[in-house]
């Protein structure tokens, strides 16, 4: 369920010279509106965060950040083009480079970010705070508009307990639980701050919770974003986790019982050749020429890009397909064997 009334206390709450004012000019100018690949249910549009003045961007990874051509508008209104940097399939984000549209060699400068080094201590929120999060919610804002605004308060630390449609929902840590309405399509990735402007997380993706079956306002914590950061603005630091995840993946052992072909030819679409008898997508209700749309929240553009996100799992894993079968989407989750 949405509703309006967070963005009606606002107006009415603010006071000049700080509190809510100064919280939301310190969240909209740092917000970008992100404009990316959509597929199904998952929309082509979010939130991101400004984390540098050259144009860096945190974001939540999804499908949008798969897209070829991913466009962003800054609070300002100027559009920019943005591509992948980096990105965390277990922390679920990702790290966009804006450029000028067109002239990719131009220099970014002067841009309104939270910096590596504002607060971010775990325990920098206390249950009971106030806390305002902005982002893109319904694609309401496209140009120089102001992004919307959610009022709340922090509520607690809790582990993560939640799905995404069938599929569990996890994060390796802490989220920060709100009663700000933050679970609206466009608002994930977008920040989150405390009365005195201070980033203190990230909006997580829509999801429901396992214990209350309702959609759950979460957002991770800034330090978890600083951490991711770190490594993936250091190269040395992404090559070891990457070879890391392989030794600790299998890598190239997880067989999920398809075979693939690709048709077309300037754009490809990918569809199940034949499924393996009593195979893990056999038992999931896969079917010969289905056509793959996105394999984990990301999209399947070619065969090279469904073989990396296997790349990201690991023997007892799942795989969650969305599959067009007789012109309807359909989601399919693939559990994995528990060994190679």
């Amino acid at each position: 369920m949405t509703s309006l009334w967070p963005l009606m206390m606002v107006v009415c709450s603010v006071t000049a010279g700080g509190g809510f004012e100064q919280a939301i000019d310190a969240a909209r100018c740092r917000t970008v509106k992100l404009y990316g690949l959509g597929a199904g249910q998952q929309e082509g549009y979010g939130s991101g965060i400004l984390v540098s003045e050259d144009g860096q961007v945190l974001t939540v990874l999804s499908i949008l950040v798969d897209s070829d051509n991913i466009r962003a508008v800054t609070a300002d209104g100027t559009r920019y083009a943005a591509a992948v940097t980096a990105r965390d399939t277990t922390r679920h984000m990702a790290l966009l480079q804006l450029a000028v549209p067109n002239q990719p060699d131009t220099p970014i400068s002067g841009l309104p970010c939270f910096k590596q080094n504002s607060p971010a201590s775990p325990a920098a929120l206390s249950p009971g705070d106030w806390v305002v999060a902005s982002g893109n919610s319904f694609q309401i804002a496209e140009g120089a508009e102001p992004v919307s605004v959610a009022l709340g308060v922090f509520s607690g630390r809790a582990r993560l307990d939640a799905r995404r449609r069938r599929q569990d929902y996890t994060y390796p840590g802490d989220v920060l639980l709100l009663d700000a309405i933050t679970s609206n399509p466009g608002l994930p990735g977008g920040p989150v701050v405390d009365l005195e402007g201070n980033w203190v997380g990230m909006v997580g993706r829509v999801a429901v919770s396992n214990a209350t079956h309702t959609q759950l306002n979460h957002a991770f914590p800034v330090y978890l974003c600083h951490e991711f950061l770190r490594e993936a603005r250091h190269p040395e630091l992404r090559a070891s986790m990457a070879e890391s995840r392989r030794q600790e993946g299998q890598h190239g052992v997880v067989d999920v019982g398809i075979r693939l072909f690709e048709l077309g030819y300037r754009k490809k679409l990918v569809f199940v050749e034949r499924v393996v008898r009593s195979s893990p997508a056999a038992l999931a209700g896969l079917k010969s020429d289905d056509l793959i749309v996105s394999a984990n929240g990301r999209s399947v553009p070619d065969l090279a890009a469904f073989r990396r996100v296997l790349d990201t799992v690991r023997p007892g894993d799942t795989v969650q397909l969305v599959v067009i079968r007789d012109d309807q989407h359909h989601t399919i989750t693939i559990e994995l064997d528990a060994q190679p």
